[in-house]
């Protein structure tokens, strides 16, 4: 039964009228009033309004809830109904894990971890493109939730979540995932002569601070900071 159908039927109650009574009220047969409600004929507006206003109800009368419509109708008959809205809203659209295996082929998954203590804290999901997330191997990348505001002077802040590519080798004014002696953070390398590298976390060359390669590991290449507004 479409929604127009629905709501002729449930007006019809309201005004205590018999399919009889409400298809001579409105001169049509008593066949093609039970067709429409039960959703047999497809009904045009224009007839739709026409029984209404026949109902003493208007075209406004469509756009209140269907709840309160039962409500006040006082028919138990009818089981309760909500809005498509409602039902959208109240809609888990989380996937299952039969989901999850139908669409393995055309999504891929990741854990979104805090970068101070890899704590998993949300869920990341992007498509395949031609076996590929980003460009690359679907099993290079991972993501992290930036946790201090050590690199605010680039625009990556706390929260932010930054697509790492799983590489070791050092580009020149990229950003990469390190870990040192305070454990895991983000800045921008840069190679220096004698095996040296600078870690550079703002614009000022004050900020740089050189390290020797074996000082430092390098986790992986910063390639993409996201963040929410």
């Amino acid at each position: 039964m479409n929604r127009l159908a629905e709501q002729i039927k449930i007006a019809r109650v309201q005004a205590n009228l018999s399919e009889k009574a409400l298809a001579k009220k409105c001169g049509i047969s008593e066949n093609y009033l039970r067709d429409i409600e039960s959703g047999k004929k497809v009904i045009k507006e224009d007839v739709a309004e026409k029984i209404l206003t026949k109902l003493g109800k208007t075209m406004d009368f469509m756009s209140m809830p269907e709840k309160t419509l039962q409500e006040e109708s006082g028919n138990k008959s009818f089981k309760q109904k909500v809005t498509a809205k409602e039902k959208l809203q109240n809609y888990d659209l989380k996937p299952t894990g039969a989901w999850q295996k139908a669409l393995g082929n055309l999504v891929k998954t990741y854990p979104v971890q805090r970068m101070d203590n890899k704590k998993v804290v949300a869920e990341k999901s992007l498509p395949l493109i031609g076996n590929k997330v980003e460009g690359y191997h679907p099993d290079k990348l991972f993501f992290i939730e930036v946790t201090d505001n050590s690199l605010q002077g680039f625009r990556i802040k706390k929260g932010d979540v930054v697509t790492v590519l799983d590489t070791q080798e050092i580009e020149n004014g990229a950003f990469y995932l390190i870990n040192v002696e305070k454990g895991r953070t983000i800045r921008k390398l840069r190679k220096e002569g004698g095996g040296k590298v600078s870690l550079i976390q703002g614009l000022d060359k004050e900020s740089a601070i050189a390290k020797q390669n074996n000082e430092l590991k390098i986790i992986g290449k910063c390639i993409k900071a996201e963040f929410s507004l």
